[in-house]
């Protein structure tokens, strides 16, 4: 069993007295035709797992991130082969290091064809194939999963987790994304149209605040959406024009 040498120094002795809560460890898995190897899945996996038995030592919440990356051209099909082999693996290696479910947090990737592909998924075909995988692999003991970006648009963020609480109300998981894109990533093009013109950009904000709000909504096994306690983008939001640009 691997001990990760120096990994429990680089903790800080008074974690508790810092108020330190999580901490998260990420291993990548590139797709071809030959890898991952199942040498790489088995290591990477234990890594993972003696991060998260040490982090639970120490009373932090583990944050275990397999990252399956989407370079590359390889099919959705191959994606959920190397997921689910990746997630069965990571969780054998979990039940080794008897590291406890109910306090550790999931950030997987989605299955996803590689970002090369021409034809891309549609929110619900990736919801299907990602919920697919974790009901054969992640135990209802997790509390949560949320995805990472693994570099996809800022609306595929969202609009793939809230496609599977709409499909998946019965899910077993909290099931959500854990990102910093989203929001920002569609004002952006505002902020720097204000920089050239003056005009304000925050009423540009309100419609991917509203899109991001329907994707992690979830409390047990009772989900909700963003709808029903939002308004509409447009009614939240006069369609003011600006002089300036018109916009």
């Amino acid at each position: 069993m691997q001990t990760l040498p120096g990994f429990r120094d680089f903790l800080p002795a008074d974690c508790a007295q810092r108020n330190y809560i999580f901490a998260k460890w990420r291993e990548v898995y590139n797709i071809t035709d030959v890898n991952p190897t199942p040498l790489g899945i088995e290591a990477n996996a234990e890594a993972l797992a003696a991060y998260a038995s040490i982090c639970q030592s120490e009373g932090i919440v583990p944050i275990v991130e397999p990252e399956v990356l989407i370079d590359g051209n390889h099919s959705m099909a191959r994606c959920d082969e190397v997921t689910e082999a990746v997630l069965h693996a990571v969780f054998h290696a979990l039940h080794q290091y008897k590291v406890m479910l109910e306090y550790m947090v999931l950030k997987p990737s989605m299955v996803l064809p590689g970002k090369d592909v021409a034809i891309k998924a549609t929110p619900q075909q990736v919801a299907a194939a990602t919920v697919r995988v974790l009901r054969r692999t992640v135990p209802a003991a997790v509390p949560g999963i949320y995805f990472l970006s693994g570099g996809q648009r800022p609306e595929a963020q969202t609009a793939n987790p809230n496609a599977m609480n709409v499909q998946f109300a019965d899910a077993p998981w909290q099931l959500s994304f854990s990102s910093g894109r989203p929001l920002p990533a569609p004002v952006h093009p505002g902020w720097r149209r204000r920089q050239r013109t003056g005009c304000p950009p925050q009423r540009r904000s309100r419609p991917p605040a509203h899109r991001v709000d329907r994707a992690p909504c979830a409390s047990g096994t009772r989900r909700r959406t963003a709808a029903a306690v939002l308004p509409p983008p447009e009614a939240a939001v006069p369609a003011r024009r600006c002089r300036r640009c018109s916009a």
